[in-house]
């Protein structure tokens, strides 16, 4: 609220930085970038400001955008641990999403669909109710319990 107030008087990249960094932690991630890209109109060197709307990308799981982010605070600030820290684990991520896609395939269609009823066939030794056709009737499933029953 403060922040707000501040910037009210006098609109600085520091405030909206701050201000980012406060919507990061009450989990705002939309308000958090916008306020990090406001500080970013008003100063496009201030590192802090990439730095925190790269959180909130990490915080949404969008890892190309936070990659971005944290590849801007490697240019201005090439010493900082946090954000190398932050940018390998954006790449990680980045890696394990296109490996997890490369595994991905069709799901396979359910046993009602890939089976065939025409292509099976019934023993002649097969002692019990038979099906007329390829409908199962009420009489069909009856004399199936009943078949269960006696335990055959």
């Amino acid at each position: 609220m403060y922040y707000t107030k501040s910037l009210e008087h006098t609109p600085t990249a520091c405030v909206y930085g701050n201000r980012a960094f406060c919507q990061l932690k009450l989990e705002n991630f939309g308000a958090a970038i916008l306020d990090a890209e406001k500080a970013l109109t008003l100063d496009p060197t201030y590192a802090k400001a990439y730095y925190r709307k790269g959180s909130a990308y990490v915080a949404m799981n969008k890892w190309k955008l936070a990659k971005k982010c944290f590849q801007a605070v490697q240019k201005i600030e090439p010493k900082s641990k946090a954000n190398r820290k932050k940018l390998k684990y954006c790449k990680q991520e980045i890696r394990r999403q296109g490996f997890a896609k490369a595994l991905e395939t069709e799901a396979p269609k359910p046993p009602s669909e890939r089976m065939n009823v025409d292509d099976m066939k019934v023993p002649a030794s097969h002692v019990g109710p038979r099906m007329a056709g390829n409908k199962v009737t009420r009489e069909f499933v009856l004399a199936m319990m009943e078949h269960f029953k006696k335990q055959k």
